[in-house]
Parts: C-alpha cells; sequence; structure tokens
C-alpha cells in the first residue's frame, strides 16, 4: 500500500511537471510546443498521466498482469489528485 500512495504522488508530480510548469529555461514549455505538432499529448493532464504512469509500472512493479493493473491504477490515482487539487 505504501508503494501505491509513493508512485501516485510522483506520477502525479512528474504529470504535472510537464502539463503545468515551465521548468527551468522554460524547458516544459518548449516541449508541449514540440508535442503540439503530434496533437498536444503534453497539454492533457488525463494523457499524459497515462504515459508517466506506464514508465512507473515498468520500472517499479515486477510481473507483467501486475504492471498492468498498476499502471492503470496510477494513472487514475494520479487523476483523481489533481482534480482534488484543482478544487483547493
Amino acid at each position: 500500500m505504501g508503494l501505491f500512495v509513493l508512485l501516485s504522488l510522483a506520477v502525479w508530480r512528474v504529470t504535472a511537471l510537464l502539463v503545468h510548469d515551465e521548468g527551468p529555461g522554460g524547458v516544459f514549455v518548449r516541449l508541449r510546443e514540440l508535442s503540439d505538432a503530434v496533437g498536444g499529448p503534453l497539454n492533457c493532464f488525463w494523457c499524459t498521466s497515462v504515459w508517466v504512469a506506464l514508465l512507473a509500472s515498468l520500472f517499479f512493479v515486477s510481473g507483467l498482469k501486475n504492471c498492468l493493473l498498476w499502471w492503470w491504477a496510477l494513472s487514475g490515482a494520479a487523476i483523481i489528485i489533481d482534480e482534488l487539487n484543482a478544487q483547493v
């Protein structure tokens, strides 16, 4: 349970970094501008959280079945955290 909470917060933060923050020297702004050429996936929190959660589950969870479950659970948790954070 502790690993899930930790990874959920990590996925939320990395996704928020890519989607909302400027970064040093505007590096994340430039990445979002580059992503516009392929449909702008870095402009959508939900879309970006899916791919960040995939990377997190591949690196930190063993077994294909577990990896698939954690992939979607981490993305969903990050989305819930972001929605709750937007209401505050």
